[in-house]
C-alpha cells in the first residue's frame, strides 16, 4: 500500500464506525485499499447488522466523497456530512485562479457564466467508460476579458461538469450552515480519539499477524478492548450494573463516524 511519503509498504486500511455519544466502536473493517472511497457502503452495512444500532448521521473527510457514496447514503436517508476534496482549499482561498464555484450555471440554457458575467456555452462531451459522461463548456471572450489573468493560463477557460455535480454544490451548501459545521467537526471527537487511544493508550501501533483474515482478527480484538473500556468507563460513572448498561447500547440509534 502506498504511503503519504511515497514510499509502498505491506499495509492496512483499519475502518471503525463509531458511536458518537460514548465512543462505542459498533462496526470493525481491515481493507488493502489504500483510499477510503469504497469503505462507506461496507462500513454501513456492518453497522447494521449490529443488534441495535442505526447509523443516523455520518460526518466523513473528503476521502470518502464521491458521488456513488452520496447517492448511497441518501437512499439510506442518512444525514451525511463529507467535504469534496476542493472544498477546504476554496473555503480557504488558496486557489491560484477562479475557482470553478464561482461560476454559474444556467440548468435551462445548459451554460455558465464567469465571474465577468460573459456566457460559456455547451461544446462537447467526453464519454467514460465506467463513469458519467462529462460535459464541456469553452468561454470564446477570454482574450476580451480584463480578469483573464486570474482566470486562466490557457487560452480560453474551460469548464466541465459532471451530471450529479448538483449532489456536491447541495453537500457544500449544507456543509457551509452552522448546523453543518458543528456536525461535520464532531468528527474530531468521535472516530479520531479512537484511534489515538489505540495508539498512544494502548501501544497498537502495527499488526503482530499477516493477512487480511488475520489482521482483521487482531484488529477485531483491540476494538472489542476498547469497547470494554469504554464500557467499563461508563460503568463507573454512572453507578449501572451491566445488565442497564447492555439495555442502553442496545436501544435507539447511532450517529457514527467512519474511517
Amino acid at each position: 500500500m502506498k504511503h503519504k511519503d511515497g514510499s509502498k509498504k505491506p499495509s492496512y486500511n483499519c475502518q471503525v464506525a463509531v458511536d458518537e455519544k460514548e465512543q462505542i466502536i459498533v462496526a470493525a473493517d481491515v481493507a488493502i485499499e489504500e483510499n477510503d472511497l469504497h469503505q462507506i457502503e461496507p462500513m454501513i452495512e456492518n453497522v447494521k447488522e449490529t443488534p441495535g444500532c442505526k447509523p443516523t448521521i455520518v460526518p466523513e473527510d473528503a476521502g470518502y466523497f464521491s458521488y456513488d457514496n452520496v447517492e448511497f447514503l441518501l437512499n439510506e436517508q442518512i444525514d451525511a456530512y463529507i467535504p469534496d476534496n476542493f472544498y477546504e482549499v476554496e473555503k480557504r482561498g488558496k486557489t491560484k485562479k477562479f475557482r470553478k464555484s464561482l461560476f454559474t450555471y444556467d440548468e435551462e440554457k445548459d451554460c455558465n457564466y464567469c465571474p465577468a458575467a460573459f456566457e460559456i456555452p455547451f461544446t462537447r462531451i467526453q464519454k467514460r467508460r465506467d463513469d458519467t459522461d462529462l460535459r464541456y463548456y469553452v468561454c470564446n471572450y477570454c482574450s476580451l476579458c480584463v480578469l483573464k489573468n486570474a482566470c486562466t493560463e490557457s487560452e480560453n477557460r474551460t469548464i466541465s461538469r459532471d451530471p450529479r455535480e448538483y449532489l456536491m454544490e447541495n453537500m457544500r451548501a449544507k456543509l457551509n450552515t452552522e448546523e453543518g459545521t458543528e456536525k461535520y467537526q464532531k468528527r474530531m471527537c468521535t472516530v479520531e480519539p479512537v484511534f489515538g487511544q489505540m495508539k498512544q493508550d494502548r501501544g497498537f501501533r502495527e499488526f503482530l499477524l499477516r493477512g487480511k483474515r488475520k489482521t482483521k482478527i487482531e484488529f477485531v480484538m483491540m476494538c472489542t478492548v476498547h469497547n470494554v473500556k469504554k464500557i467499563a468507563d461508563f460503568i463507573k460513572r454512572e453507578g449501572k450494573n451491566l445488565k442497564e448498561i447492555l439495555k442502553m447500547i442496545t436501544g435507539g440509534g447511532n450517529e457514527c463516524g467512519d474511517r
